[in-house]
């Protein structure tokens, strides 16, 4: 580690192990976020974890063939990305790990 590098810094992932260099967790939310956006162009308001799971392996089914998203792993962002501010997600209410869009 050189005196003035910047351990934190997420643009450039080329020195760590393969595994870790996929675990940048914008993009996984960024990811997430385009299956709401195409589920509200179809007409769906409400996702459950489990259609996220579907929809989300279907639509980047290239990128995660060798290491798939697990349900728990997309439930838990689900919930961070519910919980946080960056993205424009929210839980429905009386609904058991539904997700909607805020309005």
């Amino acid at each position: 580690m050189k005196k003035d590098e910047n351990i934190f810094d997420l643009t450039d992932l080329s020195d760590l192990p393969a595994k870790l260099q996929k675990l940048r967790t914008t993009d996984f939310g960024e990811e997430i976020m385009q299956v709401f956006e195409r589920a509200k162009k179809e007409g769906r308001k409400v996702l459950n974890v489990s259609e996220v799971t579907v929809a989300f392996h279907r639509m980047f089914r290239d990128k995660y063939q060798n290491d798939p998203r697990s349900n728990i792993l997309i439930s838990n962002k689900l919930c961070a990305m519910a919980s946080g501010k960056k993205f424009p997600i929210e839980r429905v209410t009386g609904q058991k790990g539904c997700y909607r869009l805020k309005k």
